[in-house]
């Protein structure tokens, strides 16, 4: 694993909010979730053991380097991930407008971000990663 219940834990407790993740039984869980989501994007570099980080990175001039842990603001993606998906309901990111006693919805068909795309529903984890995502590649979704 790339984080520790412990280390989660630690962030949590002085995280705005953070009494939330002590009420979970299901931190194990989500933690081990958010490590898969990560490990299934389009990551630079190569991994260097099981876990998709630390990596190894190469430079266009032929040379490399290799992280000799995980970085922290990975560490720091789990934990948002991870709280994100104990404590937020799925949403749908195409409704534009609800309403409660008329019980209609409008959607916006041509709208999904990327980072509910990718399989992670924490924005604020998906800033932490874009810098680490592989951008040789475009995805376009459009209902037909």
């Amino acid at each position: 694993m790339m984080t520790s219940l412990e280390e989660a834990n630690n962030y949590f407790s002085s995280r705005l909010f953070g009494g939330t993740w002590f009420t979970s039984s299901n931190r194990d869980q989500a933690l081990l979730e958010a490590e898969k989501r990560i490990a299934l994007l389009d990551l630079k570099g190569e991994p260097l053991g099981d876990d998709p980080f630390p990596r190894k990175y190469f430079r266009r001039e032929g040379t490399f380097f290799e992280e000799e842990e995980v970085p922290e603001d990975i560490k720091e993606a789990v934990y948002e991930l991870a709280f994100t998906l104990l404590t937020k309901k799925p949403e749908d990111p195409r409704i534009i407008r609800e309403s409660f006693l008329g019980a209609s919805i409008q959607y916006n068909p041509d709208y999904s971000p990327t980072h509910v795309i990718a399989g992670i529903p924490s924005e604020r984890a998906w800033k932490i990663l874009a810098k680490y995502i592989n951008n040789h590649k475009t995805i376009r979704i459009e209902r037909v």
